[in-house]
């Protein structure tokens, strides 16, 4: 759009171009109106920089049910990252769930809730807010056993369901938490207080991949026991832009120091932790 509005600036101070200028002018105000008309109230919201609520619709949340009447067990999935649009990666777990007779709730913590991207003490910040707001979102969801509710949170955004395993029974909704699933748990979770040292209220499976160095040495330091899949890395039920590519990128903690941290999408290590997650599920279910 830049482009085109110094372009139309050229021409109509060009007097060769002065003949042109009419039909230019017109044809620039045309695409001009059309872009405007064009975006979305949510992509306003996206452009003002202003943190809102989470709320339940196609925006900052993605409800899907699988077949069937109901009530189903509900798994709240959070992603890591200073982006947060829905990936293939994502979809990929909702549809597993899906099948799996679960449904999902997406949490999308970012995209249309700010103009530019979070660094991590904003996106804790946002974070923290989401889970509250998430507390009084869940008993409204309808056809959902509230007996069976279900964090799992990846990268950064264990924040979310790590404090969803430590939740206390909530005294305003009464919200229970059944069990949380823990995905390569970003290390600043160890720089965080009510992060740093858990004590679980509800039933845990933490999945780090055996290469991930920054998770490894988090987790490790926090002493919570986890599972390692082997020749993983980190987001490797993802990868970088869904990418099969090993991508490594120098990280500095200030728990750890510097350290490397590398994604890559790895099917067979998502698949062994899927087999885990599924082995989880039929423990701690409520039937």
């Amino acid at each position: 759009m830049k482009k085109l509005l110094v372009f139309l600036k050229f021409i109509s101070s060009d007097p060769k171009a002065s003949f042109h200028y009419s039909f230019w002018n017109k044809l620039g105000a045309a695409i001009f109106a059309f872009c405007i008309l064009s975006m979305s109230s949510s992509a306003l919201v996206w452009a003002s920089c202003d943190v809102g609520e989470l709320t339940l619709d196609s925006r900052t949340t993605r409800l899907t049910y699988p077949d069937g009447k109901g009530p189903f067990p509900l798994v709240v999935l959070t992603h890591g990252g200073k982006v947060g649009r829905i990936n293939k990666g994502f979809k990929n777990w909702i549809n597993w769930y899906k099948k799996l007779g679960i449904a999902s709730l997406y949490v999308d913590s970012f995209t249309w809730r700010s103009c530019r991207p979070f660094n991590w003490e904003e996106g804790e910040e946002t974070r923290k807010k989401d889970f509250k707001t998430l507390l009084g979102i869940i008993p409204t969801i309808k056809h959902v056993d509230q007996r069976n509710i279900f964090f799992q949170g990846h990268s950064a955004g264990t924040s979310i369901s790590i404090r969803a395993g430590t939740l206390q029974r909530d005294l305003e909704t009464q919200i229970k938490v059944s069990g949380v699933i823990n995905f390569y748990p970003a290390s600043y979770t160890c720089q965080v207080s009510d992060l740093s040292e858990p004590k679980w209220t509800s039933e845990q499976i933490t999945i780090i991949g055996e290469l991930d160095e920054p998770a490894n040495a988090c987790w490790e330091q926090q002493g919570t026991p986890f599972v390692k899949i082997e020749g993983a890395y980190h987001a490797f039920d993802m990868g970088l832009r869904g990418s099969y590519q090993k991508t490594c990128r120098s990280y500095r903690s200030r728990e750890f120091g510097e350290m490397e941290m590398c994604f890559q999408l790895n099917d067979r290590a998502r698949d062994q932790a899927r087999d885990k997650i599924r082995k989880f599920l039929n423990r701690v279910l409520i039937k």
